[in-house]
């Protein structure tokens, strides 16, 4: 039963990783195709706005398997946004996709005013940079 729900199940996770201790948290889950919700809340998480204002970093899953990864990190006092997917497909999916907003405002413009994409060696990666932190 174990592998079958592991190779069947369509449902999408967004976890948290609590900086302080890190655990995971459940933050949301839904049936749907996932990349548009991890998208607003990659903007989320990298605007410091809650529920991810005290997280490590934060991963969208399809069932078991993760589908992206996202993670700040600060290097020489300048901070960096990576995410990281699984196939070019899902990274594709993320470039081509608008954000999808659960009854909040839009957070995409916010970010555009704080982060810059950057060049990265990673083919299965997007980078940004905080230009204004």
């Amino acid at each position: 039963m174990f592998l079958y729900k592991y190779f069947t199940d369509t449902t999408f996770y967004i976890y948290s990783r609590n900086k302080e201790n890190d655990s995971y948290e459940l933050k949301y889950s839904f049936d749907n195709s996932g990349i548009s919700k991890f998208k607003h809340s990659v903007y989320a998480y990298a605007l410091y706005f809650t529920p991810y204002r005290f997280a490590k970093s934060i991963y969208l899953y399809s069932g078991y398997h993760r589908i992206a990864k996202s993670i700040r990190n600060t290097v020489a006092g300048i901070t960096y946004l990576t995410i990281t997917f699984d196939n070019e497909k899902t990274m594709d999916d993320w470039d081509t996709c608008d954000e999808e907003i659960d009854g909040n405002h839009w957070l995409q413009p916010g970010f555009k005013r704080l982060w810059a994409s950057i060049d990265t060696d990673n083919p299965l990666e997007r980078k940004y940079l905080n230009f204004k932190a």
